[in-house]
Protein backbone atom coordinates (compact mmCIF):
# COMPACT_ATOMS: atom_id res chain seq x y z
CA UNK A 1 0.00 0.00 0.00
CA UNK A 2 2.77 2.49 0.94
CA UNK A 3 6.07 3.10 -0.83
CA UNK A 4 8.17 3.13 2.34
CA UNK A 5 11.42 4.02 0.59
CA UNK A 6 9.96 7.03 -1.25
CA UNK A 7 8.19 8.23 1.90
CA UNK A 8 11.36 7.94 3.96
CA UNK A 9 13.40 9.83 1.36
CA UNK A 10 10.79 12.60 1.17
CA UNK A 11 10.58 12.89 4.96
CA UNK A 12 14.34 12.99 5.35
CA UNK A 13 14.45 15.91 2.90
CA UNK A 14 11.55 17.83 4.49
CA UNK A 15 12.69 20.67 6.73
CA UNK A 16 9.34 20.99 8.49
CA UNK A 17 9.32 17.30 9.45
CA UNK A 18 13.00 17.35 10.49
CA UNK A 19 12.44 20.41 12.66
CA UNK A 20 9.29 19.04 14.33
CA UNK A 21 10.86 15.62 14.95
CA UNK A 22 14.16 16.78 16.47
CA UNK A 23 15.16 14.81 19.58
CA UNK A 24 12.32 12.30 19.06
CA UNK A 25 12.96 8.69 20.02
CA UNK A 26 10.08 6.32 19.40
CA UNK A 27 8.82 3.29 17.53
CA UNK A 28 5.52 3.91 15.79
CA UNK A 29 3.43 1.07 14.37
CA UNK A 30 1.14 2.12 11.53
CA UNK A 31 -1.55 -0.51 10.95
CA UNK A 32 -3.34 0.01 7.62
CA UNK A 33 -5.54 -3.06 7.89
CA UNK A 34 -3.82 -5.60 5.69
CA UNK A 35 -0.32 -4.25 6.41
CA UNK A 36 1.63 -2.87 9.32
CA UNK A 37 4.56 -0.50 8.97
CA UNK A 38 7.17 0.49 11.52
CA UNK A 39 8.53 4.01 11.77
CA UNK A 40 11.48 4.19 14.14
CA UNK A 41 12.78 7.58 15.18
CA UNK A 42 16.19 7.96 16.84
CA UNK A 43 17.37 11.38 17.98
CA UNK A 44 14.93 13.04 15.58
CA UNK A 45 15.97 11.06 12.51
CA UNK A 46 14.26 8.17 10.76
CA UNK A 47 16.19 5.05 11.72
CA UNK A 48 13.80 2.88 9.70
CA UNK A 49 10.48 2.98 7.96
CA UNK A 50 9.43 -0.33 6.52
CA UNK A 51 6.81 -2.99 6.29
CA UNK A 52 6.70 -4.88 9.58
CA UNK A 53 7.38 -8.43 8.46
CA UNK A 54 7.53 -9.72 12.05
CA UNK A 55 3.83 -9.04 12.51
CA UNK A 56 4.05 -7.24 15.81
CA UNK A 57 7.19 -5.30 16.58
CA UNK A 58 7.45 -3.53 19.90
CA UNK A 59 6.07 -0.01 19.61
CA UNK A 60 5.54 3.11 21.68
CA UNK A 61 2.64 4.34 19.58
CA UNK A 62 0.12 2.47 17.45
CA UNK A 63 -1.87 4.24 14.76
CA UNK A 64 -4.52 1.93 13.31
CA UNK A 65 -7.61 2.12 11.12
CA UNK A 66 -9.46 -0.03 8.61
CA UNK A 67 -8.04 0.01 5.08
CA UNK A 68 -11.08 1.94 3.76
CA UNK A 69 -10.41 4.73 6.25
CA UNK A 70 -6.72 4.87 5.28
CA UNK A 71 -7.70 5.07 1.60
CA UNK A 72 -9.74 8.21 2.30
CA UNK A 73 -7.21 9.66 4.75
CA UNK A 74 -4.39 9.40 2.21
CA UNK A 75 -6.26 11.10 -0.64
CA UNK A 76 -4.72 14.42 -1.73
CA UNK A 77 -7.95 16.19 -0.68
CA UNK A 78 -9.70 13.90 1.84
CA UNK A 79 -13.28 14.34 3.03
CA UNK A 80 -13.90 16.29 6.24
CA UNK A 81 -12.64 14.49 9.36
CA UNK A 82 -10.05 12.59 7.32
CA UNK A 83 -7.74 15.61 7.03
CA UNK A 84 -6.06 15.06 10.43
CA UNK A 85 -5.42 12.15 12.80
CA UNK A 86 -7.26 13.74 15.75
CA UNK A 87 -10.28 14.52 13.60
CA UNK A 88 -10.22 10.99 12.15
CA UNK A 89 -10.00 9.52 15.66
CA UNK A 90 -13.15 11.32 16.71
CA UNK A 91 -15.36 9.91 13.96
CA UNK A 92 -13.64 7.73 11.42
CA UNK A 93 -12.31 4.65 13.25
CA UNK A 94 -8.71 5.74 13.69
CA UNK A 95 -7.03 4.69 16.92
CA UNK A 96 -3.91 6.14 18.53
CA UNK A 97 -2.64 3.98 21.38
CA UNK A 98 0.34 4.99 23.45
CA UNK A 99 1.43 7.38 26.12
CA UNK A 100 0.37 10.82 24.90
CA UNK A 101 2.92 12.44 27.22
CA UNK A 102 5.61 10.77 25.11
CA UNK A 103 4.25 11.33 21.60
CA UNK A 104 2.10 14.43 22.18
CA UNK A 105 4.97 16.91 21.87
CA UNK A 106 5.78 15.31 18.51
CA UNK A 107 2.26 15.49 17.10
CA UNK A 108 3.37 18.20 14.62
CA UNK A 109 5.99 15.75 13.32
CA UNK A 110 3.36 13.00 12.97
CA UNK A 111 1.03 15.37 11.20
CA UNK A 112 3.75 16.45 8.80
CA UNK A 113 4.81 12.83 8.25
CA UNK A 114 1.29 11.94 7.10
CA UNK A 115 1.19 14.99 4.83
CA UNK A 116 4.35 13.57 3.23
CA UNK A 117 2.74 10.11 3.00
CA UNK A 118 -0.27 11.70 1.27
CA UNK A 119 1.97 13.48 -1.21
CA UNK A 120 4.08 10.40 -1.88
CA UNK A 121 1.36 7.74 -2.09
Amino acid sequence: MLDARAIREAAEADFEFINAARFWNAVIAIDTGPERYVLEMKDGRIARFELDRSGGSRHDLLIAAPSESWAEFLKPAPRPFFHDLFAAMSREGFVLEGNSHEWGPYYPALRRFFEIVRRTS
